[in-house]
């Protein structure tokens, strides 16, 4: 029989990356009536002090979905028209260029 390693794995998994929408969504859960910190905690596999640097930061304002880009119409201008006249009076290397 072959020697085969098997590794068990306890406790939460670490560096994860949530999204700024899920750490907000996370910490409203907190404020539902009935809730408890450490249910929810649990609930997402967290410590439940990392909910409440969320809840800190939430009310701070660090912690903020970001800004949608706002697009404004834009109305493009007539191009003016320079008359062959005005051309004829300038030298070639501006007339050219």
């Amino acid at each position: 029989m072959a020697d085969t390693t098997i590794e068990i794995v306890t406790g939460r998994e670490r560096r994860r990356r949530w999204s700024v929408e899920d750490k907000l969504r996370m910490v409203a859960a907190t404020y539902e009536p009935g809730a408890c910190v450490k249910q929810v905690a649990a609930s997402h596999d967290l410590y439940p002090g990392l909910l409440f640097t969320w809840g800190r930061q939430a009310r701070e304002g660090t912690l903020a979905p970001a800004a949608t880009p706002a697009f404004l119409p834009v109305r493009a201008a007539a191009t003016a028209s320079v008359p062959a006249a005005a051309m004829a009076d300038k030298p070639a290397s501006c007339a050219t260029g």
